[in-house]
């Protein structure tokens, strides 16, 4: 049985974590075997994003959040990942469109 959703066709490589009128927020699986990240996308811009690969690429390097920023110690970010890593979001603007 399938989940009746508004917002079908998610790409390879996401999973929905939660979806409401407004975004869906999506967990990213790498085949690095980390832990991947978490974005979350306007409903707005849904079309877009399941639609235009290259586009989503864009977004989802610029915005994802690495999930593993969330437990590791203070040291340990420091050490492992850059500036630009710690300050992503994991969300995707509106103005993106």
């Amino acid at each position: 049985m399938f989940a009746i959703t508004k917002f079908p066709n998610c790409p390879n490589g996401f999973g929905k974590v939660e979806e409401s009128d407004q975004r869906i927020i999506l967990d990213h699986y790498y085949l690095d075997g980390s832990d991947g990240g978490t974005i979350t996308v306007p409903a707005i811009l849904w079309d877009k994003f399941v639609q235009d690969q290259r586009w989503r690429e864009k977004v989802v390097s610029k915005y994802t959040r690495l999930k593993e920023l969330d437990y590791r110690t203070e040291e340990e970010i420091l050490k492992r990942f850059s500036k630009e890593e710690l300050y992503k979001t994991g969300v995707i603007p509106e103005s993106e469109l």
